[in-house]
C-alpha cells in the first residue's frame, strides 16, 4: 500500500467519523466545517502531491514537511480561536443567567414572587 492511499484512507475515515459525531449530535455543524475543509485539503494534496510541493517551495520552504506542519499549526490555532470565542460568549451567558437567577431568588426570598399587584 503506498502512502499516497494510506493518506487517502485516513483522511477518508476522519471525514466519516465527524460525519457520525454530527449525526449523533456529538458535534455541531459549524465546529465540524474547519475538519471538513481539512480534510478535503488533505485529499487534494494526497491525489496531487506535486501541488504541495509547488506550494511550499513557492512560500520559501525549504522542505514539503515544514509547509505541512504550517499549516497543521495554522489550522489547530483556527480551531483554538474558535473554541476560545465560543468560551467567551458561553461565559457572558453564564454570568447573565446566574444574575436573573440571583434576582428571581431575591424577588422569591422577599416574598414578592416577581408578580407587582399593579400587572395583575
Amino acid at each position: 500500500m503506498t502512502t499516497r492511499l494510506l493518506a487517502i484512507i485516513t483522511v477518508l475515515v476522519l471525514a466519516f467519523y465527524v460525519l457520525m459525531l454530527i449525526s449523533k449530535e456529538k458535534l455541531e455543524l459549524k465546529y465540524a466545517l474547519l475538519w471538513f475543509v481539512l480534510s478535503i485539503i488533505l485529499i487534494l494534496f494526497a491525489c496531487f502531491p506535486s501541488v504541495l510541493t509547488f506550494l511550499s517551495f513557492s512560500l520559501g520552504f525549504e522542505l514539503t514537511s515544514n509547509f505541512l506542519f504550517f499549516i497543521a499549526i495554522f489550522f489547530l490555532l483556527l480551531q483554538v480561536l474558535s473554541l476560545s470565542s465560543t468560551v467567551s460568549k458561553q461565559q457572558q451567558a453564564i454570568k447573565n443567567l446566574s444574575q436573573a437567577l440571583a434576582l428571581l431568588k431575591h424577588q422569591l426570598d422577599n416574598g414578592n414572587g416577581g408578580c407587582n399587584d399593579d400587572e395583575l
